[in-house]
């Protein structure tokens, strides 16, 4: 598969693969060969073990590094045409985000301390405005340790509260509050955050646990046949988190990143490729999967329309 222009083809790509690898085996062999030269001029293996850690941790890095940009190639190079046969309407930017206020708009996490995101996609699909990118949020804390003198020690630190695919499509429905589904039956999140609210289809309350400020709206959001596909949809992707909010509803799915070629898998080979489009499919089906097709909507907002 390869475009026009200059950008390098998948055979190219998979040369510059191959020659990183060349690389790291040679760096790798340098090492080996310092280390047995330690040994043999009688150097303490601790010391020598130290040093071969340090600097396979140096190879490994240096390696990751480059593969990254090669792994950016793969990605322009193999997305945007992917993306044109499955869902012509859509477009793709390696760099382009999802905004932090829609990841806080969604009101499934807390507010993140630290956020990032990549890998956006937006336009239609079909008649419904969608975007979806990859996210990663976490927070801030404090670690406080003692020491064996009895001293404090305090560090600032962050830890992960959401990491994956976070897709913002158009409803069918504007509504004044907000519906959160969560992973999981009502124990877990009962006992955090309160009251759920308990929906007519027994199988979806084992599943998932329903929260929001109307029990009624609620109700009237989740119809049997959508609490159907959320059922169907979590055997595709496991357990995701939903919310609907004015005229928006918001998957978040936790996963890594599923767009990234391997650095030990040969960027020709087609099983790769089959299992990009297979995820790219099925992330993008999504909006077939809720039936939000199937409904009318409102017209498209702009770009980057960020619900308040």
């Amino acid at each position: 598969m390869a475009i026009s222009g200059p950008a390098p083809t998948l055979q190219e790509l998979e040369q510059r693969r191959l020659a990183l690898l060349a690389k790291v085996g040679i760096a790798v062999a340098l090492l080996v060969f310092a280390l047995l030269a330690a040994l043999a001029r009688e150097v303490s293996w601790v010391v020598a073990l130290i040093g071969l850690c340090i600097g396979a941790l140096l190879i490994w890095i240096a390696a990751v590094s480059f593969f990254s940009s090669i792994a950016g190639l793969y990605k322009k190079l193999v997305l945007p045409e992917m993306v044109a046969k499955i869902a012509p309407g859509l477009r793709y930017q390696a760099d382009g985000i999802i905004d932090k206020s829609e990841f806080k708009n969604s009101g499934l996490f807390r507010v993140p301390d630290r956020y990032a995101s990549s890998d956006l996609f937006e336009g239609l699909h079909g008649q419904t405005t969608l975007r979806f990118g990859m996210v990663q949020a976490e927070e801030e804390y404090t670690d406080t340790t003692t020491d064996s003198s009895g001293d404090r020690r305090e560090e600032t630190k962050h830890r992960p509260i959401f990491s994956g695919l976070l897709l913002v499509a158009e409803f069918d429905q504007r509504y004044s509050g907000r519906t959160l589904v969560y992973p999981g039956g009502p124990g877990f999140w009962t006992s955090l955050f309160g009251t759920s609210f308990d929906m007519l289809d027994p199988d979806f309350n084992k599943l998932f646990t329903v929260k929001g400020g109307d029990e009624r709206e609620a109700q009237s959001v989740l119809t049997p046949s959508l609490m159907a596909r959320f059922m169907a949809l979590r055997t595709t992707f496991g357990n995701f988190h939903a919310s609907f909010y004015q005229r928006w509803v918001f998957i978040a799915v936790p996963m890594s990143m599923p767009f990234r070629p391997g650095m030990f898998t040969p960027m020709t080979d087609p099983v790769q490729l089959q299992q990009v489009q297979a995820m790219l499919t099925a992330i993008i089906g999504i909006v077939d999967d809720l039936g939000l097709n199937e409904q009318p909507v409102f017209s498209p907002p702009d770009a980057h329309f960020a619900p308040q």
